[in-house]
């Protein structure tokens, strides 16, 4: 407190973190065995999708089609344990923080205050692959030319040795706020508040990355010879190849953002309050176009104190109970896109032209504004019987307008998509709160419920046409692709689309049959299922949504005496899910085939079949064994695939004992409590298969835990 009219603070925060990041992810089968009976590491079969840069190798073959001893390394095997104990991934977090604020009184409920913060944020990754890591011996074995034959010449084109990876990163940040405030009551009755003020803030992000450096020893800090920043070689299997990795790379972005705003509220008698807000925000990452760059956003609302009123405090059992409307504007700010076209200029040479080259990132949308959210929301808070019944009710309806989402644009603009505000989404639901607090005799209890709904429907998309690895998803899981391209109008923006199996067809004569799997188009059947044209959208039913509609948590907290015993349990409903199904060819193989039987009953007309002699007797059309390596592309989303979602989970159940105070004073503590407490005890599921919605098979769930603890205070 510098003066009776003026405060100043200042504080700060200072975090030096140190993390090691050895563990591996390995995508291979659930149940292998790591090591031999002598204790050795055993050669673990890596998925058949890794990255190709992680490929896996299978070892007889390597020694009957190469001259394996004459690489640099011989061992070509690959154990997680050992990809483990050979890391030293180290990461460094540097992170301080400074605010200070200035607050000037003027007079009693009227003040401006001017507040600013400071971050650094320094982020020091440093790994380090040593020669027993299946990274480094892969990487340069494959890097060393070979004649592909038992007892050809090896040629290394990467020194042996650690491998060393290194990169940084560096974010700064301010945000400077200034703010007039206003609060008085007028004649006891009258009570206005008022704020206005600005904000900017600025964020700064950079990135540096070096080439990995190859034949690195971390003891003398000595490096491998290295061939060039460009050059070709020929690989292990006499295939070409070019590395052009030995650059170093860098980044940088900057969000900067600016807003106005004044919020007002006026409350007669502590019982009416109206209330209104508007702001305007601008920001760097919108067209420079003003109309759309500083973007109005607002919000009115009105509340009703019930509980205040005569009849209330007559009627004895309301001890809070108020109603609320309100009706508004927000805005949201997408990063994916850009205003202007952007390019990405690589850091390396092209060793076909000798110049470097650039691609296009962004075509640029010079008309990118806010995405825009109309909310109406109409409350209820709740308290009654003296606490025994408290809560509160929400009904909403949010109308999402400019929401971006990727249209199809015609070939002559030099793109196939770009992303614009086009689309438009309505979300409807409601949420509520219900607890009691109850008492009978020594016993104590107090249990909240939680319900919410929501549902939406998108209003307005504008996309001409799709293809089916879009509506169904697989091209986000496979590549990594939006998801917005599957969104239709009409629908829930997490509908599941399916293809309709529609059962074997006859493709060839009725005196020599030759059948093949089918799927449908409205009422027709149609095959080969990988030869379809046109729109998509037209092979593809609505399985239902992947996201849950209706949400519910129960928690519960008993108390007697110096023991309490407390519960949480959760629950999702009305949603669906894809369970895992026979895998055919191009699935992962890893992954468990328990439906085997499906595809091999003979069910033809219920069941993509498994065309392999002796699993079946359907005289099949020529070529289907392998057109089978296709099916995997619709298989796994067949409409016989999707299962209920629902699920309930018993989250935590805790149960305890405090010791009474007065023994804990005689025996000179502060306090003590003994506690055993459970976690991921249970989760029941609703469909057949008893698969679990959100932990497939083969992926690694949740298990149960036991803690058992002490605190103790003095």
């Amino acid at each position: 407190k510098l003066y009776k009219w003026l405060d100043f603070n200042l504080n700060g925060a200072f975090y030096y973190n140190v993390r090691k990041n050895n563990g591996v992810d390995f995508p291979g089968p659930a149940f292998e065995l790591l090591f031999d009976e002598d204790g050795n590491y055993t050669d673990v079969v890596r998925s058949y999708l890794s990255p190709s840069t992680e490929r896996f190798f299978y070892t007889p073959n390597v020694k009957r089609h190469l001259n394996y001893e004459a690489f640099p390394y011989q061992d070509w095997g690959y154990n997680p344990v050992q990809e483990m104990r050979g890391r030293d991934y180290t990461t460094r977090t540097l992170n301080a923080r400074i605010q200070g604020g200035l607050n000037f009184k003027f007079a009693k409920g009227i003040h401006f205050e001017s507040r600013f913060q400071y971050e650094l944020l320094n982020t020091d990754t440093r790994n380090i692959d040593d020669e027993t890591t299946y990274k480094v011996r892969s990487t340069i074995n494959i890097a060393s030319t070979s004649n592909k034959t038992p007892d050809g010449a090896v040629t290394p084109n990467l020194p042996s040795g650690s491998m060393l990876s290194q990169n940084r990163s560096y974010t700064n940040a301010y945000n400077w706020r200034n703010q007039f405030n206003f609060d008085r009551t007028f004649g006891g009755l009258h009570q206005l508040t008022f704020i206005a003020g600005t904000e900017i803030s600025s964020r700064v992000y950079q990135t540096v990355t070096n080439p990995v450096t190859y034949g690195y020893n971390d003891e003398t800090l000595s490096v491998g010879r290295f061939l060039g920043s460009t050059f070709a070689y020929k690989t292990y299997t006499g295939g070409n190849s070019t590395f052009t990795a030995y650059t170093n790379s860098y980044s940088y972005s900057q969000e900067r953002f600016f807003s106005a705003y004044a919020n007002a509220a006026y409350t007669f008698d502590g019982k009416y309050t109206l209330s209104a807000s508007a702001r305007t925000d601008a920001s760097n990452l919108i067209t420079e176009d003003p109309l759309y760059r500083y973007a109005p956003f607002w919000s009115v609302g009105a509340k009703w104190n019930i509980s205040r009123e005569d009849f209330a405090r007559e009627a004895g059992w309301i001890d809070l109970l108020s109603l609320r409307l309100t009706y508004g504007f927000n805005g949201n700010v997408d990063r994916s896109t850009t205003v202007q076209p952007v390019i990405t200029y690589n850091a390396s040479q092209n060793v076909l032209i000798g110049d470097y080259t650039a691609s296009i990132s962004s075509f640029g949308n010079t008309s990118l504004r806010w995405e825009k959210t109309g909310t109406f929301d109409l409350g209820i808070d709740y308290d009654l019987f003296g606490g025994k019944l408290f809560g509160k009710i929400d009904l909403y309806n949010k109308k999402g307008r400019d929401l971006l989402a990727t249209i199809n644009l015609p070939s002559a603009t030099g793109a196939e998509s770009n992303k614009v505000n086009a689309a438009e989404m309505t979300n409807r639901g409601f949420e509520l709160e219900l607890g009691s607090r109850q008492q009978w005799g020594s016993v104590q209890w107090i249990g909240t419920m939680m319900l919410s709904y929501n549902k939406n429907r998108i209003d307005k998309m504008v996309h001409t046409s799709y293809l089916g690895y879009d509506l169904s998803g697989r091209n986000e899981e496979d590549s990594g692709k939006s998801a917005d391209v599957r969104y239709r109008a009409g629908y829930d923006a997490s509908t599941l689309w399916s293809y309709a199996y529609g059962g074997l067809i006859n493709v060839g004569t009725e005196e020599n049959p030759a059948y093949y799997p089918s799927i449908m188009q409205g009422e027709e059947k149609v095959a080969p299922v990988n030869n379809q044209t046109g729109d998509w959208a037209d092979y593809m039913v609505n399985s239902g949504v992947a996201v849950a509609p209706w949400n519910i948590s129960f928690s519960n907290s008993f108390r007697w005496r110096n023991f309490d015993l407390s519960f949480l349990t959760t629950g999702k409903f009305g949603h669906k899910f894809r369970r895992l199904m026979f895998n055919y060819t191009l699935m992962p193989k890893m992954l468990p085939n328990l439906d085997l039987h499906e595809v091999i009953s003979q069910e033809g007309d219920k069941y993509f079949p498994f065309a392999f002699e002796p699993y079946s007797n359907y005289p099949y059309a020529s070529g289907i064994a392998s057109d089978m390596n296709w099916w995997t592309r619709y298989t796994r989303f067949m409409d016989y695939g999707v299962e209920s979602a629902a699920l309930i989970r018993v989250q935590e159940v805790s149960l305890g004992y405090s010791l009474p105070g007065s023994v804990a004073q005689r025996i000179g503590i502060g306090g003590l409590k003994m506690y055993v407490k459970g976690n991921n005890l249970y989760t029941f599921t609703f469909n057949k298969y008893h698969e679990d919605p959100e932990f497939p098979l083969g992926s690694i769930r949740p298990i149960p835990s036991c803690t058992l603890g002490i605190n103790l205070t003095f």
